[in-house]
């Protein structure tokens, strides 16, 4: 699930709860963020590597807005992802912990506290439901948030010039 920030968050609030959080979100979007280190072994050497790498986030693919997302238990908000029609993980928000008001919460305080608090338009992304997969060039990935859409992606090389 990814979040549009609302408003602008004032730059002196250090803590939040998720009700405050909730105030901030503009919606509530499927979608999955990518990464795209060159370092093939990252997801191999672990969490510590993975962090490290300043280049890792490589892009967000967004869906369509969650409707009545307030209303919604954080167990509805499920997921699978299929590569190349093979289903590789699965899960819900139910599973972050404070569900994804509390990582939102999280990220307000987080970013509050290096002097950036966070900006009206803003995407963040609040956990990965199905886990994370390696996918190679030429495979297809598909995110399928059930009766909320889906996210259907290819891979491939990248090019720069």
């Amino acid at each position: 699930m990814v979040v549009r920030v609302a408003k602008d968050a004032p730059a002196d609030k250090l803590d939040w709860t998720p009700d405050e959080a909730a105030e901030f979100v503009d919606a509530f979007v499927i979608g999955c963020e990518f990464a795209g280190s060159p370092l093939s072994t990252i997801n191999v050497l672990g969490p510590r590597v993975v962090v490290s790498d300043f280049g890792n986030n490589a892009g967000l693919v967004l869906g369509p807005e969650i409707e009545g997302w307030r209303r919604r238990s954080p167990e509805s908000l499920a997921c699978r992802t299929l590569i190349n029609g093979v289903e590789v993980g699965q899960g819900s928000a139910g599973s972050l912990e404070g569900g994804p008001l509390g990582c939102l919460a999280w990220m307000l305080a987080h970013a509050a506290r290096r002097g950036r608090p966070l900006k009206a338009g803003s995407l963040i992304t609040t956990g990965q439901l199905s886990g994370i997969h390696e996918i190679r060039p030429g495979e297809e990935a598909v995110v399928d948030f059930g009766p909320l859409g889906e996210v259907r992606c290819t891979a491939t090389i990248a090019v720069t010039s």
